[in-house]
């Protein structure tokens, strides 16, 4: 990504990854405390849970950020070539979504709209990385091809 550090496009992979594991382990806490499922499955503890809550919030909150740095160059110029606008915008209210989704489980006051919010959560995180994954791909698919063209 061209006006962004060398690495920033794999800092960028490894907070999408850390938010993915860090929600697909809070999970199994979500299914037996907020939907109250009986599952035989493995869950942290409440010191493990409390802290990967903890990792899971704060690399959201350094996702966002990071969205913020994207919409100065890389989302107004992709959106101005038409370049990969589609699954960038459809990310970009996905995250939205996400944020929104969040304050809600948080901030709820009622308990049947908090669980209603996480599971919605939970589906759009997996759809996000589905479609980060098919994002990021293509668009090293397309710079390798430009790259080799000239």
């Amino acid at each position: 990504m061209r006006g962004y550090p060398a690495l920033f496009s794999n800092f960028i992979t490894l907070i999408v990854a850390l938010l993915f594991l860090s929600g697909c382990l809070l999970i199994p806490t979500m299914l037996d405390m907020r939907l109250e499922w009986e599952l035989d499955l493995w869950r942290p503890s409440n010191n493990w849970r409390w802290s990967i809550a903890i990792i899971h919030t704060l690399t959201a909150i350094v996702m966002a950020l990071i969205l913020g740095a994207l919409w100065s160059i890389h989302i107004r110029v992709g959106l101005r070539q038409k370049k990969h606008h589609r699954s960038g915008l459809l990310m970009l209210a996905l995250f939205t979504a996400l944020m929104l989704t969040s304050v809600i489980i948080f901030y709820s006051g009622n308990e049947q709209i908090s669980v209603y919010a996480s599971l919605i959560h939970t589906l759009i995180g997996g759809a996000l990385l589905m479609l980060f994954y098919y994002h990021r791909s293509t668009g090293i698919r397309m710079r390798h091809t430009h790259h080799h063209a000239k």
